[in-house]
């Protein structure tokens, strides 16, 4: 194995939970601090167009996410399955 993907989602504590993910934003950041200490070769995944989600609050959250120095960054359209 030589590289990871993380699937952070989001780095705002209420899209966690909206997206009813289980983790906490304090997690993603260890999560992609171990990463970067265990490999060269790592990326995290974001989910925009959430309910509520405005253009404004995703580029703030896409600045927070490319300051933290991830090589990649991989962005999912939230899709809702019925």
């Amino acid at each position: 194995m030589n590289r990871v993907s993380l699937g952070i989602q989001s780095l705002r504590p209420a899209a966690l939970l909206q997206l009813g993910r289980a983790h906490g934003v304090g997690q993603c950041h260890a999560a992609i601090e171990a990463a970067s200490n265990a490999f060269d070769r790592y990326s995290i995944d974001l989910i925009y167009g959430r309910p509520g989600h405005s253009p404004v609050e995703w580029c703030s959250e896409l600045q927070e996410a490319l300051a933290l120095g991830v090589p990649h960054i991989s962005l999912y359209e939230l899709t809702v399955e019925k």
